[in-house]
């Protein structure tokens, strides 16, 4: 309060600084208090080593040296066994290639001369069996645009096609289809993930390995039949696209299997595009190669084809060694096989679109 008494106003400067030095005192008996704490603290704490002209002593050098040293060590010995390790990967990777041969080429002109088949081998080591199964599926991936160089446009028109060409020593075909479902493109591929087309063996019936984004799908029921059956397949993901490649694999360490299969080498490619919302675009393309469609091999394949064995045994087809197979034969068995692939792949579509009609699938 402004007053303009002498007396009061020294009073007020009197009592104003008595305050201030109270509050003063308090500060001050508070930080001896703390540095009395800290004074304690260091106490516990050893005193540095240090020589008379204010240098590390030895001890603090050595154990920085001993510190370093260990680190080095245990750095050294992760490098080893980084080493160790891709040395084992590297002498498997090169025994998966040497076993890896190319297959014989048939004496005819190949409907696709897209990718050469080759005959390969699965083993039974983990790493090695992964990086190979990788590769196997990124060289497809690789020749997806190879695959369908011979497509027309993509646009909303369906078609089939399918060629084939047979010898006493060989058949190969190929099977190309494009077609669009009205569905989206994660219920397509969902349906393409659970089999729903597929009709023998069933999806649930088959043995699965899946590593990564592939899946190496094998027939239990037909592992002690000549008809064994295994499919190695990878799926790749793109923006408003997947791309799933398909082979077969010849031979498995973990699978043994003395009989081989008569569909010796087989590609696959589907791609998957979405057009919209709810159209999806699908393309298919595959090469397969069967050697020596002897009797047995036309027995098994001749089902659905409308050519009876007995027909094949007056054309010399049986009895006589398989090289001598008639060119009327050849030329006959040709065009039902051509029409077999056909009507396969009409009721592949048809039964998808069934499916994606009717059912309500999970993505």
């Amino acid at each position: 309060m402004l007053t303009k008494d002498p007396a009061c106003r020294r009073a007020y400067h009197c009592q104003r600084q008595r305050e201030l030095r109270r509050k003063g005192r308090s500060e001050r008996l508070l930080l001896l208090q703390e540095l009395a704490v800290l004074q304690d603290r260091l106490c516990v704490y050893p005193p540095p080593a240090s020589s008379r002209d204010d240098g590390l002593s030895w001890q603090v050098i050595s154990d920085v040296f001993r510190a370093a040293s260990r680190r080095a060590m245990t750095q050294h010995e992760e490098l080893m066994r980084e080493t160790d390790a891709n040395l084992i990967a590297l002498q498997e990777m090169i025994r998966f290639l040497r076993v890896s041969h190319p297959r014989p080429i048939p004496q005819i002109g190949a409907p696709s001369r897209l990718v050469d088949h080759a005959s390969v081998t699965l083993f039974a080591n983990g790493g090695e069996r992964t990086t190979a199964k990788q590769w196997l599926t990124q060289q497809l991936y690789f020749n997806t645009d190879r695959a369908f160089a011979t497509f027309p446009p993509i646009d909303t028109h369906d078609f089939i096609h399918t060629e084939a060409a047979l010898t006493p020593s060989h058949l190969v075909s190929t099977e190309m289809y494009q077609t669009v479902y009205d569905a989206p493109l994660k219920c397509v591929l969902a349906a393409f993930r659970q089999k729903l087309h597929w009709r023998q063996p069933t999806r649930d019936e088959m043995g699965m390995e899946t590593t990564g984004n592939t899946v190496l799908y094998r027939d239990p029921t037909a592992r002690k039949s000549e008809h064994y059956w295994n499919l190695l397949e990878g799926s790749f993901y793109e923006a408003d696209r997947c791309v799933v490649v398909s082979r077969r694999v010849q031979d498995d360490e973990t699978y043994p299997n003395p009989n081989i299969s008569f569909e010796q080498h087989a590609m696959q490619w589907t791609d998957l595009r979405q057009l919209s919302p709810t159209q999806t675009l699908v393309r298919f393309h595959s090469v397969r190669m069967v050697s020596e469609p002897v009797r047995s091999f036309l027995d098994w394949c001749n089902h659905d084809m409308l050519i009876s064995m007995k027909e094949n045994e007056t054309d010399g087809a049986v009895a006589a060694p398989a090289r001598q197979i008639s060119r009327k034969l050849q030329a006959r068995f040709t065009r039902a096989y051509k029409d077999g692939n056909a009507k396969g792949l009409q009721h592949i579509i048809s039964g998808m679109r069934e499916v994606l009609k009717a059912t309500s699938i999970e993505p």
